[in-house]
Formats: C-alpha cells, structure tokens, sequence
C-alpha cells in the first residue's frame, strides 16, 4: 500500500541530480490555484499500478510542476487582453501621425511641381524667343 510519506532517496537505477525532498511533491491546494491536480490520488494511483512509492511521487511532483508552469490564469490573459489594447490604440496614433505625414509630403511634393514645371515653361519660352 502507498502510504504518504517523506521521499528517503531516488528510485534505483535513476542518477540523482540532487537529493529528493518532500519539496518536489507539490501539495494539493498549490496545484488548485491554476489546475484541480490531486497529487495525492496521482501518486496512489501509479503505487497500485505497480510503481514505487518514491518514484510515484517524484513523476507526480514532476507532472505538477509542468501543469503549474504552463497553464495561463484568467488574470493572466486580462493583462494580455490589456497589452493588446494598449499597442492596438498605439498602433492607431502612429498610423494617424503617418497619415498626416504623408498628406503633408505630397502637399510639398505637388508644390514643388509645379514650381519645376513653370520654370520649364519659362525657360522654354525664353529659349525660343532667343533662338527664333
């Protein structure tokens, strides 16, 4: 029977990183604040499936950790969803701003055309006149 308890060493065969301490078995109302995880029914589970008891606790501890990293709160997606207006509105005034760039290039862009063109005409007409 699978009995809670403090995890005495790494299962045989496994090299040890660092010892095994009840630290690496989350406890259950630490896995409830992102994911319901039952570690304690985890670990009687792979213990009746034939796995030692230390060994269960080490992959349960490992499985939680995985779970608890990876799983977005809704507070968390809130602040996404808050970071995405914030670049969304500041996309909409830099776009504004370049919309009134560009407006004003061409007003330039036109003027000195026109410019150009009536020194043409000018040049043009006195080359003739001196010519013809």
């Amino acid at each position: 029977p699978c009995v809670p308890r403090s995890l005495p060493a790494w299962p045989p065969g496994v090299e040890p990183r660092r010892p095994l301490t009840n630290r690496d078995v989350p406890p259950y109302s630490m896995c409830m604040t992102t994911l319901a995880f039952d570690t304690h029914r985890a670990v009687k589970a792979l213990c009746e499936a034939g796995a030692a008891e230390p060994l269960a606790e080490a992959v349960v501890a490992t499985v939680g950790d995985a779970i608890a990293g990876d799983v977005a709160t809704k507070a968390d997606i809130a602040g996404v969803q808050t970071e995405i207006a914030q670049v969304r509105t500041e996309i909409a005034q830099v776009r504004a701003e370049l919309k009134a760039d560009i407006s004003g290039l061409e007003a330039r862009l036109h003027r000195h055309l026109w410019i150009m063109a009536a020194g043409i005409v000018g040049l043009t007409v006195t080359l003739v006149k001196l010519l013809g």
